[in-house]
């Protein structure tokens, strides 16, 4: 039956998920996946003023943008936290931590060689403090 094949080979790939991953990035390591520097793009209203540019998404810059986004951080310390959920080895959050200070990242990984403190082998950069 078709339905039990699909299903057995559901359950394997389930099974072997992990064993899966580190063969992957064994055989890529750092080449496969970039560093993400376009959340401005996908989110300007969010993340365009990290970036020095419009909150609008018009492509214009407004000086305002950056106190704007400070004054937005409502934080105890007057930071923003970024939350990722499946941060691999942080090709997202580790470029926004980069562009501002005012930033906090909260993350989760889902494999045991995602984002790691103390080995940062799998990142061109290491991972900054403001990590957990």
């Amino acid at each position: 039956d078709d339905d039990d094949d699909d299903d057995s080979i559901l359950r394997r790939y389930e099974v072997e998920a992990g064993k899966n991953w580190d063969r992957f990035y064994g055989s890529n390591g750092t080449k496969f996946f970039k560093d993400r520097h376009y959340l401005h793009k996908t989110f300007p209203e969010e993340f365009g003023p990290i970036y020095g540019g419009s909150g609008g998404g018009d492509g214009a810059s407004d000086e305002n943008d950056v106190e704007t986004f400070r004054r937005a951080c409502r934080g105890d310390d007057n930071t923003f936290t970024v939350v990722e959920i499946g941060c691999g080895v942080g090709n997202t959050v580790i470029p926004l931590l980069e562009r501002s200070e005012a930033l906090k990242a909260s993350i989760a990984a889902t494999n045991d060689d995602d984002v790691d403190d103390d080995d940062d082998a799998r990142r061109s950069s290491p991972a900054p403090p403001r990590l957990r």
